[in-house]
C-alpha cells in the first residue's frame, strides 16, 4: 500500500497538461492547404495560468493570406514577454515566424524564428522548426469549443503542452489571479502506458480553504485529505488517508515535484524522475 501511495501522489505531478486531441483530428492529415481560410478555427482570444503568470493569445481574422496572432505573457505585476505570430500561405503550404519582445521590447532572438508547415487535420496544426534556434516542433489544437491547445517539442526532446480556455473578460490588472486561484482545480495523472500492459489514473483536488484530497481510480474511499499552503516558493501539501501521513512539496513556479514523503519516509528514486502534474480543462 506504501509503494501504491507513493506512485499515487507523485505522479499526481504532470503538470497543464490535458486531454488527448486524437478525437478532434481528422480521419487523414496533409501537408498542404488550398486556402488561408482554412485557419478560420484559430480566431479568438484565450488565456490560461502558465507557471504562476498569465498567458493571453489573440488570434485576427485570415486576410491577405496571413493570419496573425499577439501573444502576452504576466508574472508578478510584470509583462514578461510580448510575442508576434504571423502564419503566411506560401504556394499550397504555410510559414509561421514569431518573434518574442522582452519587457524592454526588445527582440529576444536576432531573427524570427521559422517552422514551415507539416501536418494540418481538422482543428489542427503543426509546423516544423527550420531556422536555428527555433523548437522542432510547433502544433496549435482546437480540443472543443472552450480549449486551446499549444504543444511545442523543444530541441532537448522535452514536450511543453499549454492549455488555454478562451477569454471571458478584459482583466484590468493581473491581481485579479491570486496565486491561490491559480492553483486551484482538479488534476490528474496517468500512470504506466497502455501499450506496455499497464495504466492506471490518479486524481487530485486542490480547493478552497487550503484543503486538497487525492486518489486512485476506483478507490475513492481511501483519499488522502489535508490542508496545503504556499511559502517562499514551494507548495507544500500535508494530509493523511486511513494509516498513512503524506508530505508533497511542489515548485510553485514549474510545479515539479521536489519532496514526498509516507510517514516520514522520503521516496529519494522519485526525485530523480521529471514528475509535474497536469490540470484537468473543465
Amino acid at each position: 500500500m506504501k509503494q501504491i501511495l507513493i506512485t499515487i501522489l507523485a505522479m499526481l505531478l504532470i503538470g497543464c497538461i490535458g486531454i488527448s486531441s486524437k478525437e478532434n483530428l481528422k480521419d487523414e492529415t496533409s501537408n498542404k492547404i488550398e486556402s488561408i481560410d482554412e485557419l478560420s478555427w484559430l480566431i479568438g482570444s484565450w488565456e490560461g495560468p502558465v507557471y504562476g503568470g498569465v498567458l493571453e493569445e489573440t488570434w485576427l481574422p485570415p486576410r491577405g493570406n496571413t493570419v496573425t496572432a499577439i501573444v502576452r505573457l504576466t508574472k508578478n505585476g510584470i509583462t514578461k514577454f510580448v510575442e508576434i505570430i504571423r502564419i503566411e500561405k506560401i504556394g499550397n503550404t504555410l510559414e509561421l515566424r514569431l518573434q518574442i519582445f522582452d519587457s524592454p521590447f526588445l527582440p529576444r532572438f536576432k531573427k524570427p524564428h521559422v517552422f514551415r508547415l507539416s501536418k494540418i487535420g481538422q482543428q489542427m496544426i503543426e509546423f516544423k522548426g527550420v531556422s536555428e534556434g527555433s523548437h522542432k516542433k510547433l502544433s496549435y489544437v482546437r480540443i472543443s469549443s472552450g480549449v486551446f491547445r499549444i504543444q511545442i517539442e523543444t530541441n532537448e526532446g522535452n514536450e511543453i503542452i499549454i492549455n488555454l480556455r478562451p477569454t471571458k473578460k478584459i482583466k484590468s490588472r493581473e491581481s485579479d489571479y491570486s496565486e491561490s486561484e491559480l492553483l486551484r482545480g482538479s488534476y490528474y495523472a496517468r500512470v504506466g502506458d497502455a501499450e506496455e500492459g499497464f495504466e492506471t489514473f490518479f486524481y487530485l483536488n486542490i480547493n478552497k480553504d487550503d484543503l486538497f484530497e487525492a486518489w486512485e481510480e476506483g478507490e475513492e474511499g481511501d483519499k488522502v485529505r489535508g490542508k496545503w499552503e504556499l511559502k517562499d516558493k514551494v507548495l507544500i501539501l500535508k494530509g493523511e488517508n486511513s494509516n498513512e501521513e503524506v508530505l508533497i512539496v511542489l515548485n510553485k513556479g514549474t510545479m515539479r515535484l521536489q519532496e514526498l514523503s509516507i510517514n516520514g519516509e522520503k521516496a529519494e528514486e522519485l526525485l530523480e524522475e521529471n514528475i509535474f502534474f497536469e490540470k484537468e480543462i473543465d
